[in-house]
């Protein structure tokens, strides 16, 4: 029997074959749990932006007890959080669901700030339709939020938006 090549060749080919195996899983493996890792933190990181939008949320115009600056100011401190660890297009609906957040804001400190409360504290029925587009807006701004980062953290199963258009 003769061998068509030095004696060394066919351990060398195997040594390098399983090194190269154990390395490339290696980085996969890394791979995974670093994007896994920052996947966490991002989670607990929109989760607390969705947190604070939902304080404003609940906010009710009568009885004006609680001002909207401090609310504003939260979702304004959670989206700087959110900044740094989304891609442009969780950005972009962040920027949005801000921007509507005070939109919302400011149609409640006016109404609070040009009429009286109603019955039960109802709405006065002039000013309604603008809080109604508005908390439709803040609410789509969200839905759309909620949809593009739950893209960005690799959550594929179906949901129904979180939040409705109409309250």
């Amino acid at each position: 029997m003769t061998s068509s090549g030095p004696w060394w060749a066919t351990p060398l080919i195997a040594l390098v074959g399983t090194v190269g195996g154990v390395v490339l899983t290696l980085l996969v493996s890394g791979r995974r749990d670093a994007r896994s890792r920052f996947g966490d933190r991002k989670r607990v990181i929109y989760a607390d932006f969705l947190g604070a939008c939902d304080e404003l949320r609940q906010l009710r115009i009568w009885p004006a007890d609680q001002p909207t600056a401090p609310v504003i100011g939260r979702i304004r401190a959670q989206s700087m959080h959110t900044v740094l660890v989304a891609h442009r297009a969780v950005t972009e609906a962040l920027s949005a669901a801000v921007e509507a957040a005070a939109r919302l804001a400011a149609v409640v400190d006016e109404i609070r700030s040009t009429s009286t409360p109603g019955y039960g504290g109802a709405v006065d029925e002039r000013r309604r339709p603008r809080y109604t587009e508005a908390t439709a807006a803040f609410d789509a701004a969200l839905n759309e939020f909620v949809r593009v980062a739950r893209t960005d953290i690799d959550v594929r199963t179906a949901y129904a938006p979180p939040f409705p258009a109409n309250r």
